[in-house]
């Protein structure tokens, strides 16, 4: 399993840090590909539903959130 962090911001303006959760290591049944499950996470825990590349969703609140690029 491999993890990475980036930043988002609601629309309060409050900053947000998001976790990528790649899990390499799920096999599709007998054959050799390996399938690569990515799930996205904020800080506290909250899943979050990716929308597009830059929006995602907290999945508990409904709340929207907007990638912040350095």
């Amino acid at each position: 399993m491999k993890t990475g962090t980036f930043f988002a911001q609601d629309q309060a303006g409050n900053m947000q840090q998001i976790r990528i959760i790649r899990d390499v290591s799920a096999h599709d049944g007998d054959s050799e590909e390996t399938r690569h499950a990515v799930s996205f996470v904020l800080e506290d825990g909250s899943p979050l539903r990716r929308i597009d590349n830059e929006t995602f969703q907290v999945i508990d609140t409904g709340a929207f959130i907007t990638l912040v690029r350095p």
